[in-house]
């Protein structure tokens, strides 16, 4: 019902009232002033599964008694307990209530989920790379790994402050670098010592090679003896370049603009001509396949493939990162869609974003790089106290802000395209990350003076208790839908569930109390909504496991909100109607 509807509604509730009580004399009268009687009007409610007066009570969070209880209103009570009506000494019925497990219980019950999966393959190398996934050397070997499908684990190394035990290690102290763990135990030193074997590669070029040479039975990635290998290879070092030289050489201020303009040209050329190749090497392809008898080879045939064709190589390994990067940023501090009449380039990238192993984890989202635009510009734009630059930070971050609204409709398409088993895989992992890493999560999204990021409005330090209940009940919530099938108690992340229990009928004590009180609602909507935006792909987890975090978390605030907003529309007509009232009286 539109708030001035319900004004009138009210208004005409108030003045039959006001007139009854007036009439009767039962309000008080002194000079004409008129003292209205106490009375609440209140909001329609929903079955609750508890009662205020234990809501009231504030009962604690303690640990989880059992799952997978499903609800009379069909949602799921996830860790159940039972409490009595304090209020009432006679009361003999029980009241089932549901509280928000402590980190310590999530924890837990995370290694039990995890204790259900098959055990993961012996690392067979170590990978070094940058903490924040910014570093386009190194995703080049993370993406070959990944997809020559290598065990590994990775050793993540801050670019601002290197560890002295790493630039001991690397003589370059640069990222990436692999650590081949060789043979278990391979030789027997003159003292009786068993030593294992191990090798330390650095520079990217160097370690796909190595990857290569290391692996034999694995995909081959670099094909030196290939022409078309040798010229794809080529055109991705002039491609760079010319970017490159675009992007840092124009910032120049000694370049001219007819300079800049030529650079741009040589860039829009290069990146022409791998459209052409790419368009090439697809029907080549598709020839290929109808010469078989598998294919089509007519020029109407649409779709994609590898640079090189139908297998994946150690050129796209090359040309992603960068690409990537100037897919989402060029159109936001540069006006330059590289997409833009170039189709089959647009075709590659749709083809690189359904290869897995590079999809899955190494690949970031739009949301991430746009959200970052702003910190390269802050950082190679030139000066903040250049007008041109404080321009492109400002819409960079109003951009950002922008793609926020669409959390919830990403986390749908990609929930479209999975299997289940799949989708719970990027569910754990994006529970597990949070349960892990909670005491920073929480601890950033409540931070009064944040390192970076210093636009985004964050809740206050006052309310970190109102946070981590927030975020448990997210964590447990997801730590649910990331259970085996046989176990899963609720569908995979049904996100109409999650936000119906962030009410003032909840039956989670700690969220009806936040309900309950204005100042902690909003407080907690700012502190779910930082985490969601300060969620950064690949650098915290993969894109599709972000899309689900950030999903339920906006599920959440925008619970938080609606309710607020919806009470301050009931408290706006209830001062409109009073208004009403009043004057109709005053006639």
């Amino acid at each position: 019902m539109p708030p001035s509807s319900l004004s009138v509604l009210v208004g005409t509730f108030l003045l039959a009232v006001i007139t009854t009580l007036f009439c009767s004399g039962s309000g008080n009268s002194d000079g004409g002033r008129f003292y209205a009687q106490g009375f609440v009007v209140k909001a329609p409610t929903t079955t609750a599964f508890v009662s205020s007066s234990v809501r009231g009570g504030g009962v604690a969070d303690g640990p989880s008694i059992g799952g997978g209880v499903i609800g009379t209103d069909s949602r799921s009570v996830l860790f159940s307990s039972t409490t009595t009506n304090d209020n009432d000494v006679d009361a003999v019925e029980k009241t089932t209530t549901t509280v928000v497990p402590s980190w310590e219980n999530l924890e837990s019950e995370l290694k039990d989920i995890q204790a259900e999966e098959e055990p993961s393959p012996t690392p067979l190398l170590t990978l070094y790379r940058d903490t924040n996934g910014w570093c386009p050397f190194c995703e080049r070997v993370w993406i070959a790994i990944i997809a020559k499908g290598i065990p590994y684990q990775e050793t993540l190394v801050s670019l601002q402050n290197k560890p002295e035990w790493f630039k001991q290690m690397v003589p370059t102290g640069l990222v990436p670098a692999v650590l081949f763990h060789g043979d278990d135990i391979t030789e027997t030193t003159d003292d009786g010592k068993n030593n294992t074997s191990r090798t330390l590669v650095w520079e990217s070029d160097a370690i796909l090679y190595a990857l290569d040479e290391m692996f034999p039975d694995t995909p081959r990635l670099m094909h030196d003896d290939n022409e078309d290998f040798k010229e794809a290879m080529d055109m991705q070092n002039r491609l760079q370049s010319a970017g490159f030289q675009y992007l840092y050489g124009g910032r120049n201020e000694t370049t001219t603009e007819s300079e800049r303009q030529t650079l741009r040209a040589n860039f829009e050329g290069v990146l022409d001509e791998l459209d052409a190749a790419l368009r090439d090497q697809y029907h080549a392809s598709v020839a290929g396949d109808s010469d078989s008898g598998s294919g089509d080879s007519s020029d109407s045939v649409s779709g994609g493939c590898f640079r090189l064709g139908q297998e994946f190589s150690g050129v796209d390994a090359m040309m992603i990162p960068t690409l990537e990067r100037w897919r989402y940023q060029l159109p936001i501090n540069e006006q330059f869609d590289i997409l833009e009449n170039r189709s089959h380039l647009q075709q590659w990238f749709e083809h690189m974003d359904s290869f897995a192993p590079y999809a899955d984890r190494v690949a970031g989202d739009e949301y991430s790089w746009t959200a970052v635009t702003s910190t390269f510009l802050r950082y190679f734009g030139g000066g903040e106290d250049k007008p041109e630059v404080a321009a492109k930070i400002q819409h960079a971050d109003e951009v950002t802000t922008a793609l926020t609204s669409n959390f919830i409709a990403n986390y749908e398409d990609k929930k479209m395209y999975m299997i289940d088993d799949r989708f719970r895989g990027f569910t754990m992992e994006a529970v597990t990350k949070l349960i892990t890493n909670h005491e920073a999560v929480v601890s950033d999204c409540v931070r009064e003076e944040p390192l970076s990021q210093k636009h985004l409005v964050r809740a206050s330090a006052a309310h970190r208790e109102t946070a981590d209940v927030l975020l448990r009940y997210v964590a447990s919530v997801m730590l649910q839908a990331s259970k085996p099938a046989r176990l899963r108690a609720i569908s995979a992340m049904n996100l109409a569930a999650v936000g119906l229990e962030i009410s003032s009928t909840s039956r989670y004590p700690k969220l009806a109390a936040i309900m309950d009180n204005t100042i902690e609602r909003t407080q907690g909507s700012l502190a779910v909504r930082t985490v969601a935006t300060r969620l950064s792909v690949p650098r915290d987890m993969g894109a599709a496991a972000a899309a689900q975090l950030r999903a339920v978390l906006t599920v959440v605030a925008d619970a938080l909100e609606e309710d607020a907003a919806a009470e301050a529309g009931v408290a706006m007509a209830v001062e409109a109607g009073v208004a009403m009232a009043v004057e109709q009286l005053q006639r």
